[in-house]
């Protein structure tokens, strides 16, 4: 591991090739200890970081075949202590909710002027600095009762009180488990629908994630992330029946907003 100070070799993943150049040359041009090697889509990326080292990712959302959030999952599980920055033009609490669940280091809105390359600049400079100064191992890493081992943002745990990151770290928590966001994701995205039989998430889930199957998660789905979301007051089970109603959180949803509002800065 490389000591604090130094370079910073960063990979910037982006399917908008002038973007993406522009990007690099700019970001190298304000930190002349940034290096900035760039790729296309997340499959491009991956094999990258497996050929080469790098102290930080920047990626997109918005991508061909896999989405920047499905881009963090695959860092995650093979990389757990690399910094991770999603830059993207799609910015709204839903995304950044997604980012957080899955362990964004830090998030930053694209905003269509120079000025966005000093910030992300600065963010991939601090990300790296921190990170280094941390030392952190693999263990820390993935221990949840560690808030210097979780991979909640950086700029969130600067930013808030400890009750705060405690609130943020039983979030993730809650939303950690995929099963678990795709039954957020089913109601949120259905505004109008409040209310859902069991077979009917189920059917959400298992189109939007092949490898599930539906038997198997009309077994689990009950007794595992349905009791989780009711015990923490985002939805009702009947179990005689199979109905789910869906309350949403106004706790999470208004420290969503808080984190947005950090993020968004």
């Amino acid at each position: 591991m490389q000591t604090t100070g130094g370079s910073i070799c960063v990979l910037f993943v982006d399917d908008e090739p002038v973007f993406r150049k522009t990007a690099a040359d700019v970001i190298e041009q304000k930190n002349d200890r940034i290096t900035v090697e760039t790729a296309t889509n997340a499959d491009e990326g991956l094999d990258r970081i497996a050929d080469s080292c790098f102290d930080c990712i920047v990626s997109d959302y918005e991508m061909p075949k896999q989405t920047g959030i499905e881009f963090l999952e695959i860092i995650r599980e093979r990389y757990p202590g690399l910094p991770f920055i999603l830059f993207t033009g799609k910015g709204n609490e839903r995304v950044a909710s997604d980012a957080i669940s899955v362990g964004v280091t830090d998030y930053l809105r694209k905003r269509g002027n120079i000025e966005q390359y000093d910030i992300l600049a600065n963010r991939i400079e601090s990300v790296v600095e921190q990170s280094r100064s941390r030392g952190r191992t693999t263990k820390q890493e993935r221990d949840p009762s560690s808030v210097e081992g979780t991979n909640a943002p950086e700029a969130y745990k600067e930013k808030r009180s400890s009750q705060n990151v405690r609130r943020v770290n039983e979030l993730l928590e809650t939303l950690s488990d995929p099963v678990r966001r795709e039954i957020v994701h089913y109601f949120e995205n259905h505004a109008e629908r409040t209310d859902a039989s069991l077979d009917e998430v189920i059917s959400h889930i298992v189109a939007r994630k092949p490898g599930e199957s539906h038997e198997k998660l009309m077994l689990e789905l009950p007794q595992t992330h349905l009791a989780k979301l009711q015990s923490k007051g985002w939805l009702d089970y009947d179990s005689r029946t199979g109905h789910i109603a869906y309350h949403g959180n106004e706790g999470a949803k208004q420290l969503l907003s808080d984190v947005f509002e950090i993020f968004s800065e």
